[in-house]
């Protein structure tokens, strides 16, 4: 069955001294941040959602017992609508976004990481993007990993997630990169084929990106970038 967090008001009290034991089919859902005394994991599932690729919320325990092992399951069916997330950011090294803080962890056990389907989760996962918010014209392909840190001063369940490519395959529009003056740099490569082609050997459209700097000098800097429509700079300074 699946155990529900915060259902009713103080719903945690009723495991702020217990410990929520996912064994086969048992679940629970991760969308808020919520505390509890324990999380053993014994082959069920942490369904975990997430908003423009982040989680909504951080779970936090006195003790975390992976040695069972089971599956971290996280929705990746939505889309990214305009300003939903900062590729820019998602664009450098994997970001890790912790999932389950905890005082005390025990491995052993491995947790698959998975979508809501139960289809493992790894490179090259397609999210659609949206412009403007409903209706998608590209997509941006995502490297997923999971990690248990077992020691040092922040221990607990990390989600990695990476932008490696963003496809745009609708001739009739550019896609749309803007930066915000911090996150400034596109590290992931640029690309029109086909929705779902391969980068390299997919089928070419013509579709191209419009650049948006106007908060800051803005750099794309992958030199595999084949996209095949226009570029259109339509504020600040774009460095290629």
């Amino acid at each position: 069955g699946q155990y529900t967090l915060g259902a009713v008001s103080g719903a945690d009290n009723i495991l702020k001294n217990g410990t929520l034991r996912l064994s086969g089919s048992g679940s629970t859902v991760l969308d808020a941040n919520h505390a509890i005394k324990g999380l053993e994991m014994n082959g069920g599932v942490l369904k975990v959602t997430t908003t423009g690729g982040v989680p909504d919320g951080l779970l936090t325990v006195t003790d975390l017992d992976t040695s069972g092992g089971g599956k971290v399951a996280i929705d990746v069916s939505g889309s990214i609508a305009p300003g939903g997330s900062n590729l820019f950011a998602d664009s450098q090294a994997s970001t890790m976004n912790q999932i389950v803080k905890a005082d005390n962890v025990a491995t052993g056990g491995q947790l698959i990481l998975t979508d809501y389907a139960g289809n493992a989760l790894g490179s090259n996962m397609i999210v659609a993007l949206d412009q403007p918010a409903g209706t998608p014209i590209a997509e941006a392909y995502y490297n997923y990993t999971i990690k248990v840190e077992a020691a040092g001063s922040n221990k607990g369940v990390f989600l990695g997630s990476g932008l490696s490519r963003i496809n745009n395959y609708t001739t009739s529009d550019l896609y749309k990169l803007t930066n915000d003056g911090t996150d400034n740099t596109m590290s992931a490569r640029l690309t029109s084929t086909v929705a779902g082609g391969d980068a390299d050997t997919g089928v070419q459209v013509l579709a191209g990106f419009e650049f948006d700097a106007s908060a800051g000098t803005m750099i794309i800097n992958n030199a595999g970038n084949n996209y095949g429509g226009a570029t259109l700079v339509s504020g600040g300074t774009v460095q290629y």
